[in-house]
Formats: structure tokens, C-alpha cells, sequence
């Protein structure tokens, strides 16, 4: 069955995607099985954090920081600069193996809705609600599968009955496919990794609060954004508001190395799958 194509602008930056339908299509051919999910606000009130003893303890899967150790576990935030926070910030948020990523990101006329659970390279699940459509996304390292509801598959199609009977059906593609890019860079890592603020601009150190009872310190950038980095172990980004990459956003960051559930990568997907067959 013949659809418009969805395609990612060439060169657009940032969590919205641009999204344009393409006059090409591409034919959907026979169908087999496919894989079928803002938190309290700062208290700037909070007091400093203790310093760093010589107790370790692990980050829970909530990105909550424990007390340090003075052999590898970062100094207290407070006694950092902000290029060392922000630096420190992405180095650990790309080490991690796992995160929850929730919020809204506005360009233009644009806003996106996302709820995101990322395993790294391994693989994700996004649900975005954007223009009205809510589209669902299952990535296992470099296949994809996207669906979403009766306003999604009406944008995909530009037809009311094709559309109706697509509902509850996924498209499987590779990951960098263009048709749906936009939507599949919101289960990657480096799309979340490239929001956070850039260490060599220049920035500002504000006091320590917290964030869903974990200490934070804000780093405030030039370009208006604030990064919340956890005060003591690990430096987990757990929030980002402000104008990032040219748009306006507010992200949670949570749930460091919790289990994501991904299909295993040759497993048998449950559901209705609709593969892309040829054309351009």
C-alpha cells in the first residue's frame, strides 16, 4: 500500500524534529509480527550536601547520588566550575546504561511531547505526542518499529481509510531510515546528549538544591538553559529548562540504569508489522 514518506530535514538539530510529508511514497508490503510508556520542582531552600567521606555508595536506579569516595567518585559539585559541571555532566550521562527521559521540547510552531526509556545503544521505547498525534516508537539497536494512532497513520497516509486500517499496525525500518528519523533519534542517546549545555560557553554556578530529594547544583549557559547536575556522585543531568539547540525545553532525567525492556534483536516481534517495501 502507497504512502506519503515521512522525511527528516537534512541537517536540523536538536529534540523536535522538522518534519516535512514528502511527495514520494513508499509501498507497504505484506504483514508478519511486530513489538508492541515534569517531576517536582527545584527547592532552592535545600542546604549543601555533606562533602565526600570515604564511604562509598552506588547511584540507585533513580540517578539519587550517594556519598562519595575519595578514590574516583567526582569532588561535591559546589567546589567545581561550570565548565567542569557541564563537562562531567555529559561524560557521565553518555556512560550511563540506561535513562528516563520525560518532558516537552518547543521549536516554533512546534512542540513535542516526549516520554523516553533509552538503553544506550542497545535500544529504546519513546511515546511523543506532537501535533495532535501520538506516535510510538520501539528501537533494538539498529531496527525500528513505528506506529501510533488514528491521527498519525492519517498524517503518514493522507487517506482516512488507509489510515483507519492501519491503526495498530508498526512499520519495521532500520534506525537511520529517513521515512521515520524523526521520530526514531528520539530513542538515541546522542539526540538527548547533544541538548546539554556546551562546557565552552560561558556559565554561571548557582547554589545547591534539590530534585526529587537528590542535591543538585544549576549551571546556567549563555544561551539561557540550566542544567541540574547531581551534587555528589555520578554527574547525572536529572534536568534541563531553559532555550537549548534553539528551542525551548523542560527534561526530567531519571531512573539511571534501571531495566529497559527491549525485544531481544532476533526475536519474533507480537503485533501486526508493516515492512517498506521499495521505491523512493
Amino acid at each position: 500500500m502507497p504512502v506519503p514518506r515521512l522525511r527528516a530535514v537534512t541537517g536540523a538539530t536538536g529534540i523536535v524534529p522538522a518534519v516535512v510529508v514528502a511527495t514520494a511514497a513508499i509501498a507497504l508490503a505484506a504483514c508478519t509480527s511486530a513489538p508492541t510508556g515534569p517531576a517536582s520542582d527545584v527547592d532552592s531552600t535545600a542546604s549543601p550536601s555533606p562533602a565526600a567521606t570515604s564511604t562509598s555508595s552506588s547511584t540507585g536506579p533513580s540517578g539519587s547520588a550517594g556519598t562519595g569516595d575519595a578514590a574516583g567518585t567526582p569532588a561535591p559539585a559546589e567546589t567545581r566550575s561550570a565548565a567542569q559541571l557541564l563537562q562531567e555532566a555529559r561524560q557521565a550521562f553518555s556512560a550511563a546504561p540506561s535513562v528516563h527521559v520525560t518532558g516537552t521540547a518547543v521549536r516554533g510552531a512546534d512542540a513535542y511531547v516526549v516520554d523516553v526509556r533509552i538503553a544506550g545503544d542497545s535500544g529504546g521505547i519513546a511515546t511523543i505526542n506532537t501535533s495532535g498525534q501520538t506516535v510510538d516508537v520501539t528501537r533494538v539497536r539498529d531496527v525500528a518499529y513505528v506506529g501510533g494512532d488514528l491521527a498519525f497513520w492519517r498524517s503518514v497516509t493522507g487517506d482516512d481509510v488507509r489510515a483507519r486500517q492501519m491503526v495498530g499496525s508498526r512499520v519495521r525500518t532500520g534506525a537511520s531510515d529517513t521515512n521515520f528519523a524523526s521520530f526514531v533519534q528520539l530513542t538515541q542517546p546522542t539526540t538527548f546528549a547533544a541538548a546539554l549545555p556546551d562546557p565552552a560557553r560561558p556559565a554561571t554556578v548557582g547554589p545547591v538544591a534539590t530534585i526529587r530529594g537528590t542535591a543538585v547544583v544549576g549551571v546556567r549557559d549563555s544561551a539561557g538553559s540550566t542544567l541540574y547536575v547531581a551534587a555528589t556522585g555520578p554527574a547525572y543531568p536529572l534536568r534541563l529548562d531553559g532555550i537549548a539547540s534553539g528551542q525551548v525545553v523542560f527534561l526530567d532525567f531519571a531512573d539511571y540504569g534501571a531495566r529497559v525492556s527491549l525485544p531481544a534483536p532476533d526475536a519474533r516481534p507480537t503485533g501486526r508489522v508493516v515492512e517498506p517495501g521499495g521505491g523512493s
